[in-house]
């Protein structure tokens, strides 16, 4: 990311540097320490500006200013859980699966389900990993086959 060149006023162009473009563009939150994005926010809430012609995530340019580049297969997680918070000591660079799962989405909320809809825990030995991915309750699963199985013996 380099300086980019801004249009004054007057019609000429003046040579601003990317840090002094990206501080004009949040202001300080007191009580949480937020520093909220008042620029651009891009439809899921995230603040974005142009650099060199393309889209860059504040966030992502918050991270690179103060702690350098992101290093390759991670992602910046908002410890703070504010997309638009553009603090560096409220940005981690972390797995997409760690930023997933201290999330609020399903697959957290999902991660820390300990037992099934119908209260069977979550075991070793009572749970399908369907696609080594997804739980499922085996007893619930046997007795949805048992059923099945019932339904079909008596239609025949």
């Amino acid at each position: 990311m380099r300086d980019q060149s801004v249009r004054e006023s007057d019609g000429t162009y003046a040579v601003m540097p990317l840090a002094g473009r990206f501080e004009a563009q949040y202001e300080p939150e007191p009580t949480s320490g937020c520093w909220i994005w008042i620029g651009v926010v891009d439809r899921l809430g995230y603040g974005a500006m142009e650099i060199d012609g393309r889209k860059a995530m504040a966030h992502r340019v918050s991270h690179i200013l103060s702690k350098g580049d992101i290093p390759p297969g991670l992602t910046i997680d908002h410890l703070c859980r504010n997309r638009r918070c553009v603090n560096p000591a409220h940005l981690e660079a972390v797995p997409h699966r760690v930023n997933v799962l201290r999330g609020h989405g399903i697959a957290a909320k999902r991660a820390t389900q300990t037992h099934c809809v119908n209260g069977h825990e979550f075991t070793p030995e009572n749970t399908y990993l369907y696609r080594g991915r997804y739980r499922s309750c085996r007893d619930c699963g046997n007795r949805r086959n048992r059923e099945f199985r019932a339904r079909q013996t008596a239609s025949h």
